[in-house]
């Protein structure tokens, strides 16, 4: 049994990155990877983008890092 959870778990994604972002709307591909991708934790819409803060993979996040705010 411990074999078949080590396996599954190494199996899924991790979601180790936390990003705290700005995504433009022009860029809603972005949101919604994050959606379905990663594990949302806020979300507010502005009147320049979607500010999400997520749980990501480190791939999904660099995708990210240029809308992340400092």
């Amino acid at each position: 049994m411990a074999a078949l959870r080590t396996a599954v778990e190494q199996g899924l994604p991790r979601l180790a990155m936390e990003v705290d972002v700005l995504v433009p709307y022009a860029r809603g591909d972005l949101v919604s990877r994050v959606h379905d991708d990663g594990d949302v934790l806020a979300e507010a819409h502005t009147g320049e983008g979607t500010h999400l803060r997520a749980r990501v993979t480190a791939a999904l996040a660099a995708d990210l890092a240029p809308f992340a705010i400092a």
